[in-house]
């Protein structure tokens, strides 16, 4: 993503959501938008500039993991159920020797990958 994507989702879809939801609840008023400080993002002066409605707030540096719920635990449990996905994988075979623990990750695919993270 770059600033252009960035900003035609905050355009036509972000500011054109928010006025839908707003007139359906019958609600009014500003809306806050916080967005991290990714380079892919524009500044929150030029965000605002765009719409009265909403005043776009930059997270300030690398905070954005410590409150993200994302970040938190669900990134965690995927990649320990990865992890043991993988090494059932590894430890299905009779021969688990160093060879066929190579030869299994020269023949795995990202197809493979997928499959496992389904399961997980």
């Amino acid at each position: 993503m770059d600033c252009e994507v960035f900003k035609h989702w905050f355009k036509s879809t972000f500011i054109s959501e928010v006025k839908h939801y707003q007139k359906t609840a019958g609600k009014s008023g500003k809306v806050l938008l916080l967005i991290d400080n990714a380079p892919s993002h524009p500044s929150a002066e030029s965000l605002s500039k765009i719409d009265e409605l909403v005043t776009v707030k930059l997270l300030p540096p690398n905070v954005a993991s410590l409150i993200q719920p994302m970040d938190q635990g669900v990134i965690a449990a995927l990649k320990g159920l990865y992890r043991k996905q993988l090494l059932r994988y590894l430890l299905l075979p009779e021969d688990s020797s160093i060879d066929s623990l190579i030869s299994f990750y020269k023949k795995m695919t990202l197809k493979d990958c997928c499959f496992m993270i389904t399961v997980s």
